[in-house]
């Protein structure tokens, strides 16, 4: 019997972890179709789908009803069930709005499995709140790890038949436990049910996992951070992983006092409030991490508990905690383009204080102490074979040998990786960049790790996709901003940020990069993204003006970005007029040279200009809609 029961536990947090995984997978997947197909595409407002996310990720208060009329364990099977398939079919499915209302579908089955996973596994194992703890966050270590091994980008946005599996092995698997719920009987059936005192840190979850999914497992968000190479992080992420799960695994057998959860917020606000980078990201990126699960393992553990059939008590709360994650990250991002009183970083940690508060809320007696066992314990490393098959394929990148003019410039804004029609295709983009054989390619709207572009680092992506090595520039924050990719040897890095980013929602920079043309001589690379608001040009000419500062009439540079300016613009002129030539007039390229949006062309915004003493030929803005900018590219000679 005592085997049976061990047997039951160890499924019970297999299952848990199998629908937090494809759970955070269809959150991902519908927060970026609200974006890039909704808004983009679409025009929606951010406040209408802030109202579409809402009653979406609301429907986790009519849980109690369904309860009603289907049952606890009914509604559970269906629910992870409708999860499964949804995932499943969205995996073969290439058509953005479909996409989003699978990925809808999937999130509001999602919505009633968080507390009725919890309630019916709290009355069913031996272990009170042990096992679904341990699910949860073994979930989330089992997703970075399929994410990461598939180099950031999700099954659902990359084609093959191999990387399809990858994709349909969670949801599979979860159907396949689905099954065994559907037959298991029991006593079990009758949810639990913590007082409200005991049930209200559940509302943890959801800055939890604001945190967890912004910060501690994006893989491209410390890549970004390290500069270290991609499968050492995802491989130090899994580690940081493994380490949380044995913490939360002894810690579950100990009564933590309440000023030690105190510690632990101050730890992880720290963590999360730095400007980390190099080893010290790392370092908080560990510590942040550990204090996470240590405070939402406190926070959603719990004593004896009583029967609440419709598990009213655990819906409404843990519907607070999902809302607010939805919260958070709306604010967080919202605050880019629309002027909410509050930036962006302070979200992080007010999500801190929140976890810091409800952890120290004193609980009732804390539930049978979990009986470990080797398995829990070692099993997870079995996750280490994500970064060791993301090495496989991995290359370390150096630069070509110097050599000198004739070379091939691009510019070009990949709107984060994204589309006209709001699909992520990066083969696109690569395919779009290949056909002109750059040199040089000077990237702008580069996200590396945004949660609303399903946490992608399309920059690593791109480096290795096309055999180039590159160097960084954040603006918004340290995972959004501008990159340069050179064939050619880069020295003399430097980046720079705006003057006027004060007075900008979405702060701008620009990188200065010295290449190694060969015999001793150099070649000034200057690449930029100028504020976006067509009529906003004062605050464009700052921007200028810090360009030509820092140039200071320097020889032998090519200056080269998305200006959102038009040709008769006060700031593009300014350009011109300090003696850069214009390489779209200078190579008399016909038609009229419109960049943007490439499925309406209507103006051109983005240039490549070049010092007097250079010449210009081959000037090109190839038709493609891998983004809504066209990319520009034009062959930099010696000046006739």
């Amino acid at each position: 019997m005592r085997s049976v029961l061990r047997a039951n536990a160890i499924i019970d947090m297999v299952f848990v972890a199998l629908t937090f995984a494809v759970g955070v997978q269809l959150i991902r997947l519908f927060i970026t179709g609200l974006v890039f197909y909704l808004r983009e595409v679409r025009d929606f407002s951010a406040p209408s789908l802030g109202v579409i996310a809402f009653l979406a990720f609301g429907t986790v208060f009519l849980t109690p009803v369904v309860v009603r009329l289907w049952g606890p364990r009914r509604t559970l099977v269906g629910a992870s069930a409708v999860m499964a398939l949804a995932r499943i079919a969205e995996q073969s499915v290439t058509v953005p709005q479909i996409d989003l209302m699978l990925s809808a579908v999937g999130v509001i089955a999602f919505m009633p499995v968080i507390p009725l996973a919890k309630s019916l596994i709290d009355t069913s194992t031996m272990q009170g709140g042990a096992h679904w703890r341990y699910g949860l966050l073994l979930g989330l270590a089992l997703d970075t790890a399929v994410k990461g091994g598939l180099a950031t980008v999700g099954a659902s946005w990359q084609p093959g038949s191999w990387v399809g599996l990858i994709g349909l092995g969670l949801p599979i698997a979860l159907l396949l436990l689905v099954q065994r719920e559907a037959l298991r009987t029991g006593g079990e059936d009758s949810p639990s049910a913590p007082s409200l005192r005991d049930a209200l840190p559940l509302v943890a979850l959801g800055p939890f996992l604001f945190l967890e999914l912004l910060l501690f497992q994006n893989t491209a968000q410390l890549t970004a951070l390290t500069d270290w190479h991609q499968p050492a992080v995802l491989a130090f992420i899994v580690g940081m992983n493994i380490a949380g799960l044995q913490a939360v695994a002894w810690l579950m057998r100990e009564r933590v006092p309440w000023y030690a959860m105190g510690v632990a917020a101050v730890v992880l606000f720290t963590a999360v409030n730095g400007n980390w980078t190099g080893w010290q990201a790392a370092v908080a990126f560990l510590l942040g991490h550990l204090a996470a699960v240590t405070m939402v393992a406190r926070s959603v553990g719990g004593g004896p508990l009583t029967q609440d059939r419709w598990g009213m008590r655990a819906s409404w709360v843990a519907g607070v905690g999902v809302v607010a994650f939805l919260g958070l990250a709306f604010v967080y991002y919202t605050s880019y383009v629309m002027d909410l009183g509050v930036e962006s970083r302070s979200l992080l940690g007010a999500a801190a204080v929140i976890m810091g508060v409800l952890a120290v809320i004193p609980q009732g007696r804390q539930g049978p102490v979990p009986e470990w066992n080797l398995w829990a314990a070692l099993g997870p490393a079995v996750l280490l074979v994500a970064p060791l098959g993301l090495m496989a394929t991995w290359s370390i990148l150096n630069p070509e040998p110097a050599r000198s003019l004739p070379l091939r410039f691009m510019t070009y804004n990949i709107h984060q990786g994204f589309g006209t029609d709001g699909t992520l295709d990066m083969e696109a983009l690569a395919r779009a960049i290949e056909a002109e054989g750059p040199d040089v390619i000077a990237l702008h709207e580069v996200s590396r790790g945004w949660l609303v572009n399903g946490s992608v680092d399309t920059l690593e992506w791109l480096s290795q996709r096309l055999d180039m090595p590159y160097v960084w520039g954040p603006t918004a924050d340290s995972t959004w901003g501008n990159a340069v990719l050179s064939r050619l040897p880069m020295t003399g890095v430097e980046h720079h940020e705006m003057p006027n980013n004060d007075d900008l929602l979405l702060d701008r920079g620009f990188l200065w990069i010295e290449l190694d043309t060969g015999l001793g001589t150099r070649l000034r690379v200057i690449a930029t993204h100028f504020h976006h608001v067509g009529d906003e040009g004062h605050l464009r000419l700052p921007q200028t003006v810090a360009i030509l500062k820092r140039w200071n009439n320097e020889e032998r540079t090519v200056l080269l970005g998305d200006f959102n300016a038009r040709p008769g613009a006060q700031e593009v002129r300014a350009i011109v007029q300090a003696g850069f030539k214009d390489a779209f007039v200078e190579t008399g390229a016909p038609g009229s040279g419109f960049t943007f949006a490439s499925d309406d062309l209507y103006e051109r915004i983005d240039y490549i200009f070049v010092t007097p003493d250079l010449g210009v030929r081959d000037y090109s803005a190839r038709v493609s809609q891998a983004s809504d900018h066209l990319p520009v590219a034009v062959t930099v000679i010696e000046a006739p």
